[in-house]
């Protein structure tokens, strides 16, 4: 019934309009089918608000039917924004250290920092998607500059050269990378730790 309603609606929008100048002019649409049953009242018009936003992504006049399952699939998107903005806010980020082995020496010798996200109702949640939410709604910029904070302050708390660890590394994001102020931001937070040390 909705693919009917879908092809119904898209044959209306897709007719070319004549103007009174002579032109014409071709539309598309894109369009959402939500099935509220599963929405809460609640969180209404932010599915909705979402459902829209992710069938423009798809491209000119796709069809996103919103069941259980993508409704779910939101939710979980949503909760995930959320999570990263609080993080920003709060201006802190959970940051685990991942030791890395000299097989020459059979040592550890220094260590990757990776930053880790606990969203509630959903745990841990992998890098591979919450970086990607991070870089599309713009919170990846800070989250790697707190990051680097977090990995700084670490580095500041604890004597690593005694334990055999030289460095740590941190990972940049490719839309970090991209900003001109880069170097400064990176320059002005190492500088503030090397004040303190």
């Amino acid at each position: 019934e909705g693919a009917k309603e879908h092809d119904m609606i898209r044959r209306i929008v897709q007719r070319r309009l004549h103007l009174s100048s002579g032109g014409t002019v071709d539309l598309s649409a894109c369009i959402c089918l939500l099935h509220t049953i599963h929405i809460p009242e609640a969180t209404l018009i932010q599915t909705m608000e979402q459902a829209i936003l992710n069938v423009k992504k798809m491209g000119k006049g796709k069809f996103l039917e919103v069941d259980e399952d993508v409704t779910n699939d939101m939710h979980r998107t949503l909760a995930i924004e959320q999570a990263l903005v609080s993080a920003v806010e709060s201006g802190r980020f959970e940051v685990h250290y991942q030791p890395i082995l000299d097989t020459n020496t059979k040592k550890f010798h220094s260590m990757e920092a990776l930053a880790r996200l606990n969203v509630f109702g959903y745990g841990y949640v992998s890098p591979e998607e919450f970086i990607l939410i991070a870089e599309r709604n713009g919170t990846i910029l800070q989250i790697g500059l707190i990051v680097l904070e977090e990995v700084c302050r670490f580095i500041a708390q604890y004597d690593l050269r005694e334990k055999g660890i030289e460095f740590i590394e941190v990972n940049l994001s490719v839309v970090q990378c991209m900003q001109d102020t880069i170097c400064q931001d990176i320059k002005a937070i190492l500088k503030i730790f090397l004040a303190r040390s």
